[in-house]
């Protein structure tokens, strides 16, 4: 299915926050601080922004030596403490390292605040259970971003055993998407909230100026951002240069397989312009005629959420993207979305999409607050338990924490409504 039109045009101010400053939030984060922006970047930003105090505890990081258990602010409400290396990848290494960041945490948290262990990596599930076993967190959240049993080399045993002791002892499980709502179900999950990715509209206001540099390719330019791996449908990328002679095809993010490279090369007018910083991201949106969305219909592509889309709808660009859940439910709403569900039926409806903004002008309607980060964690904020009470700390059927005997503290009394419920 191929759908090519423009809404109206509207502008995206910048959204304020309801969420109240009442908790501590120690994130067990699936990349670095210092690594690419995604999701968990976006939540801490909010939650830090609403008056919450935030601790972002990087990923295990194979070729990383142990960090020392220490705590440093990298922004406003926001502190980060290195990850446990080569060593975190071993239950024993990462039992070891998490007892000085036990230690860490109970120095940096707030007294009298709530404390919530929200895990995005997997493989850290030990050292965040171990913060509600020894009553340093009051509440374990899991953040299911993806399917793993279905990414390039698959999640392997391990994986599958940490997302099973997560959906089992999680007082909530956020979840990216329905089939990974379906699947944390599947795994034992009690409390599952749909929370899909977002974006901030105030990033990609309508003035952006054109990147320079993309700007110079010949045009009509054509942008995919995002990670470059066996999951990009590089047919539909190779059938671009026959419905838009001359036209560039701008990759924008790291090189995940380099065995693709060749093939990649050989598209005419293809570029690959590498990994960018965020900030860089709306200049090149808006150097863009299209912007792209061309996954492979694999069962991990069908799973996820892919951020990068609603970033091109809050840029106000036309979008041509593969027929995935997230695009089909998207184009619903955005009718500057085109939907295309083979290669050359993308190719076409980037020609189209092209033909159009030259004929009559870009007029698509931009994402709002509906999409935006302010509401996606306050809707994650409204689906927390409705009292203290933590399933990993209380419940008896549950694996024991890394430290069995530690104490199990007893929480009770009804949580204070903390936000406004969430409007769709």
């Amino acid at each position: 299915m191929t759908v090519v039109a423009f809404g109206t045009a509207a502008g995206a101010g910048a959204p304020t926050s309801a969420l109240p400053p009442r908790r501590d939030w120690v994130v067990f984060a699936f990349v670095a601080w210092t690594g690419r922006t995604n999701r968990g970047h976006h939540l801490a930003r909010e939650l830090a922004l609403a008056g919450d105090r935030v601790l972002w505890i990087d990923p295990p990081e194979p070729l990383a030596a142990a960090g020392p258990a220490a705590v440093e602010p990298v922004a406003p409400g926001i502190w980060r403490s290195p990850g446990p290396g080569l060593a975190g990848l071993s239950p024993l290494g990462q039992q070891a390292w998490a007892r000085g960041l036990r230690a860490c945490v109970a120095a940096w948290r707030a007294p009298g605040r709530e404390v919530v262990a929200f895990v995005q990596a997997p493989d850290m599930h030990l050292a965040a259970t171990g913060l509600v076993g020894a009553a340093l967190a009051d509440l374990l959240v899991w953040d299911a971003l993806d399917d793993w049993r279905h990414a390039l080399g698959g999640g392997g045993v391990r994986l599958e055993v940490a997302e099973r002791a997560l959906a089992r002892r999680a007082d909530l499980v956020v979840a990216v998407s329905e089939p990974i709502a379906a699947r944390a179900r599947a795994l034992g999950a009690r409390r599952v909230e749909l929370v899909p990715n977002g974006c901030r509209p105030e990033d990609f206001p309508p003035d952006t100026p054109p990147d320079p540099e993309v700007l110079a390719l010949p045009g009509p330019r054509l942008v995919y951002a995002g990670g470059i791996d066996a999951g990009l449908d590089l047919d539909a990328l190779a059938a671009i240069p026959a419905a838009l002679p001359g036209a560039s095809v701008v990759l924008v993010g790291p090189l995940l397989v380099p065995a693709l490279r060749p093939a990649l090369e050989a598209i005419p007018g293809l570029v690959l312009l590498g990994e960018q910083p965020y900030a860089r991201l709306p200049g090149i949106y808006a150097a863009a005629d299209v912007c792209l969305l061309p996954f492979r219909l694999t069962p991990f592509n069908v799973a996820r959420d892919s951020l990068k889309l609603y970033e091109y709808l809050a840029a106000g660009r036309p979008v041509v993207a593969t027929a995935t859940p997230q695009a089909l439910r998207l184009a619903r709403a955005h009718a500057e979305l085109a939907v295309a569900s083979s290669s050359s039926e993308a190719a076409q409806a980037c020609a189209e999409a092209c033909r159009r903004a030259r004929t009559y002008g870009l007029t698509s309607r931009r994402t709002g607050c509906a999409d935006s980060w302010v509401h996606r964690t306050e809707r994650m904020v409204a689906s927390l338990p409705p009292d203290h009470r933590s399933l990993a700390a209380n419940d008896p059927s549950s694996p024991p924490c890394l430290e069995p005997g530690a104490a199990q503290v007893a929480r009770t009394g009804p949580r204070e409504r903390l936000c406004h419920p969430p409007t769709s």
